[in-house]
């Protein structure tokens, strides 16, 4: 493991900071019908060999923990446990419904109420295989289930975050949405206020302010490397909630890094070198609470 764990480093050389992210947690424990124990038991587990391999570097490696999401109790334990005494910086949360629940769920207030005291950020990821139910899945092909779900999934979480009053409940809870590219928000933020403003076909809004005001106090979202839409988010949504995801060492990132992953970023001179100092920089260390 430390062999791997140096020749990722090695590759990762003009990387400074790296956040981990589950590869098999990304379905190991999402379903419903898991005992919440054995859950878990999966995710201390998980945690606790997390928090040894970022022992390698506590410097650059910044882990992103699970938590047993089948009982909220067990959830907020083990996030305390490893926010604590591991020293995990956010959740890896997936957008579907779950056990019956979406992010508005009062369900996940304490969750919530713990992981804003404790400076844990929500980290809401989809993932293209699943026994979960994802939107609109009765409806694409395979082909198109990486394609669809995950910016479908994530405008979903977005919602529940900014207008269902989420946010507002929860002033100091930040979130961050990952892996489904960056072009969907400005619509979708401008759809969510139009609504809001006018109260759109009867339906009361539920919040005090706009949702993109909360949006913009306490989430970001990742671009895709060489994203062509990036610079019409810094335009219309600003450049203070935008990062980079490398995806690496996945395999559609792994021939890319960093000269087509990070270097999409810093060399596109349709941001302005201000902009891209926040993308690649100040935003993710801001949204984990690094303070390098």
């Amino acid at each position: 493991m430390a062999r791997v764990l140096r020749r990722c480093l090695r590759k990762q050389v003009r990387s400074r900071l790296e956040r981990l992210f589950p590869t098999i947690g990304l379905y190991i424990i999402w379903r419903d019908d898991i005992d919440p124990e054995l859950s878990a038991a999966i995710c201390r587990a998980y945690n606790t060999w997390l928090a040894e391999y970022c022992d390698y570097d506590r410097k650059r490696l910044h882990g992103v923990m699970l938590i047993p999401l089948q009982d909220p109790a067990l959830a907020v334990a083990e996030l305390k446990y490893a926010r604590e005494k591991l020293g995990l910086v956010g959740i890896f949360w997936r957008p579907n419904k779950f056990c019956d629940r979406t992010f508005a769920s009062p369900d996940y207030y304490p969750i919530y109420e713990v992981a804003s005291d404790l400076g844990v950020t929500v980290c809401v990821h989809e993932g293209a295989r699943s026994v979960l139910p994802q939107a609109g899945s009765d409806r694409y092909s395979e082909f198109g289930r990486h394609i669809a779900c995950h910016p479908l999934e994530q405008m979903l979480a977005c919602l529940n975050f900014c207008a269902d009053g989420v946010l507002e409940k929860f002033p100091k809870l930040k979130v961050v949405y990952l892996e489904s590219g960056c072009g969907w928000v400005p619509f979708w933020l401008e759809r969510m206020d139009e609504h809001w403003e006018h109260e759109s076909h009867g339906s009361a809004k539920i919040t005090k302010e706009k949702p993109s005001t909360y949006f913009k106090r306490q989430c970001w979202v990742s671009c895709e490397a060489g994203e062509e839409l990036a610079p019409v988010f810094v335009e219309h949504v600003g450049d203070d909630y935008l990062m980079i995801a490398t995806d690496y060492p996945h395999s559609d990132a792994i021939d890319k890094f960093p000269d087509k992953t990070v270097g999409a970023i810093s060399s596109n001179d349709k941001i302005s070198s201000a902009s891209r100092t926040k993308i690649l920089w100040d935003n993710p260390t801001k949204a984990f609470g690094l303070g390098a």
